[in-house]
């Protein structure tokens, strides 16, 4: 049965060592790769940050138009219930109705619950 052997960092860092004095084309491909690397490290961080920007911003963009929609919808409520108050405040069954205490409770407040058609 053949033995394995386990070389340590010791010797991984001896070899690595010798390899690269040793001849210039390991040389150079070392400083290639890590050349690439340092590229390929600077070209992420690059992407990084131009994909939060985008998103971020487009984040923004997205709550803000949902707030306006908000801002449009509520102003129009608001809108139409004044409409509704001001036309039920023309009504001349609603202003005998306030002025009228005692006999207002019979015919005032069964046109209010029915919506004042």
């Amino acid at each position: 049965m053949p033995k394995f052997r386990f070389f340590g960092f010791r010797d991984f860092l001896a070899r690595f060592q010798a390899g690269y004095e040793g001849r210039l084309v390991n040389r150079l491909a070392l400083r290639a790769q890590l050349l690439m690397f340092v590229v390929l490290i600077v070209t992420g961080l690059v992407a990084y940050a131009v994909m939060f920007d985008l998103i971020r911003s487009s984040v923004i963009e997205h709550l803000q138009d949902q707030a306006n929609l908000l801002v449009q919808r509520l102003d129009a409520s608001l809108d139409q219930d004044l409409n509704d108050t001001a036309n039920l405040s023309r009504r001349s069954l609603v202003a005998n109705g306030l002025v009228d205490s005692s006999g207002s409770q019979a015919y005032l407040q069964p046109f209010l619950q029915a919506g004042g058609a």
